[in-house]
């Protein structure tokens, strides 16, 4: 059983990326999709493993500003200090194309260095 099978709630739309980012070595930490209020339209992920280092950037420049072409944030909420947190605005209420959002940026990111 895959960590956020047990641990944390996974939404559809963002499943086929969970996958491909464990195949990668992230592990999935408190969150999984929709984030905040349904009408903010925000979907985030929250990743336990790797580990975020105080002062450091989680991902290189190319891979930042890939995420951030594709409108891909740091997550503001409250997470732990060490946890990498991303979101993004859907920009419509569409399954698929929030899915295959989601999918890009599982693509974009690195495979974790053990």
């Amino acid at each position: 059983m895959n960590d956020f099978e047990k641990d944390t709630p996974i939404e559809p739309q963002i499943e086929k990326a969970v996958r491909i980012l464990e195949a990668k070595g992230y592990i999935i930490g408190t969150l999984a999709g929709q984030s905040g209020r349904m009408s903010e339209k925000k979907q985030a992920i929250c990743f336990s493993y790797p580990k975020a280092e105080l002062g450091k950037t989680q991902f290189d420049e190319e891979t930042m500003q890939a995420l951030r072409d594709l409108g891909v944030r740091r997550f503001s909420g409250g997470q732990p200090a060490d946890m990498i947190s991303l979101e993004f605005d859907a920009e419509i209420d569409d399954f698929d194309v929030i899915e295959s959002k989601w999918i890009q940026i599982a693509n974009i990111l690195p495979q974790v260095k053990k």
